[in-house]
Parts: structure tokens; sequence; C-alpha cells
């Protein structure tokens, strides 16, 4: 799970609450930087997906893969809810992330990227 903050004027998502398994997924803490200073290949897809949750003001599905750095391919479903204080301007997203591995040949999937 995610908490997001949205900041308006430039658009931006600052990460405000990173659960603890997304951590581990990640191999990284991030909570309280910016989505766009990350490096993460895939950061591009995901800003588009806050900006359009964000916009749009209503959740949003998605499916996002990246090449880890065994050379395999990471897989992962999420979901954004965009919440507002006003009814009108998005100030914080609700994210939920299901990540899918590829199998070690011994056919369990690893539990940390490395």
């Amino acid at each position: 799970m995610l908490i997001v903050d949205v900041e308006h004027d430039p658009l931006r998502f600052r990460y405000r609450l990173v659960g603890t398994r997304v951590v581990e997924f990640n191999n990284q803490e991030f909570t309280g930087l910016y989505l766009g200073t990350i490096g993460w290949q895939e950061e591009q897809q995901l800003i588009d997906a806050y900006t359009d949750a964000t916009i749009g003001r209503a959740p949003l599905c998605g499916f996002y893969t990246w090449t880890l750095k065994s050379g395999s391919v990471g897989k992962c479903e999420f979901a954004i809810f965009p919440f507002s204080n006003d009814q009108q301007t998005i100030t914080q997203m609700f994210g939920v992330e299901d990540y899918d591995f590829p199998r070690d040949q011994d056919g369990t999937r690893p539990r940390r990227v490395k």
C-alpha cells in the first residue's frame, strides 16, 4: 500500500507512506521522495497514471512491467484511489500494488528483488 501527496503548480507526486512489503519488493525505501526523482525505468508510466487519476478525479487500475537486475521481467498490477478535501482538487492518492516476479529455477518466487 502507498499514500501519495499530490502537489499542484507544478503537478507532482510525493510518497507520504510506503508500506513495508512495497519497500521489501523494491529493495528501496522511498517514503518522502518525489515520483520522477527515484530513477526507475517505469517512472514515467507511474507519473502518467497518477496524472490521469488526478485530472480525471477517478480511481484507476493498471499494469506495468520492468526488467529486473537478473534480466527477468517483473510485473505489477496496481490501483490508485484519489482523495479530495473539497470534492474538487485531488490532494492525496491511496495506492495498492500486487507484484508478480518470475519463479526461480526451483519453482519458488523470490520475495525480494536483488
